[in-house]
């Protein structure tokens, strides 16, 4: 069912049943493990409990921010969401690993 159309975004929802082996499937080079992350948590969400957000951001060592929001922090709050977006570009940017890219 799709939902309307936001700031150029378009937001659908999907009704199908998961992958058999979602929570069995092995994948190489997860890129949380060797690359920078960051992470919303939605202390709010009814979808995705916020403490499992915070559990996955902690294993992946992300840069956390929690917003007082439900599952879609991008729309109810859009400046917080870009400003960590923004933060993520700058810290990359900085990051010795990109410098003379």
């Amino acid at each position: 069912m799709p939902c309307p159309q936001i700031a150029g975004f378009q937001l659908s929802t999907e009704d199908f049943a998961p992958a058999v082996d979602l929570f069995t499937q092995k994948h190489d080079g997860i890129a949380w493990r060797s690359k920078p992350s960051w992470s919303i948590v939605a202390t709010e969400d009814r979808t995705v409990h916020p403490d499992l957000e915070r559990f996955a951001a902690k294993r992946m060592g992300a840069t956390t921010v929690e917003l007082k929001s439900s599952h879609v922090p991008m729309l109810s709050h859009p400046k917080q969401v870009l400003d960590v977006v923004r933060s993520a570009v700058v810290a990359v940017q900085k990051s010795p690993a990109t410098q003379g890219v």
